[in-house]
């Protein structure tokens, strides 16, 4: 077994296993296949659409988008 796949099966794997067991979403991804994370390409560290949907459900703005987060979807801000 390579030391990619040993890691995957010991580590990865059970840790997202883990998370969606508390209520996170897990997105079993390909490597030569980015649409399959929600992706344009692998450069992108952030899946924008979730995210933005995210942010707007835990800091409702009356309708209006979260102040940050074209910023932040953009890959804009500094900070990150």
């Amino acid at each position: 077994m390579s030391k990619i796949q040993w890691e995957y099966n010991l580590v990865e794997r059970p840790f997202c296993q883990q998370l969606e067991t508390m209520g996170w979403s897990w997105i079993e991804g390909d490597v030569d296949v980015p649409e399959f994370t929600e992706r344009n390409n692998f450069r992108e560290v952030l899946i924008t659409g979730r995210l933005s949907a995210a942010l707007s459900r835990i800091n409702p703005r009356e309708g209006q988008q979260f102040p940050q987060c074209r910023k932040i979807c953009s890959g804009r801000n500094s900070g990150l």
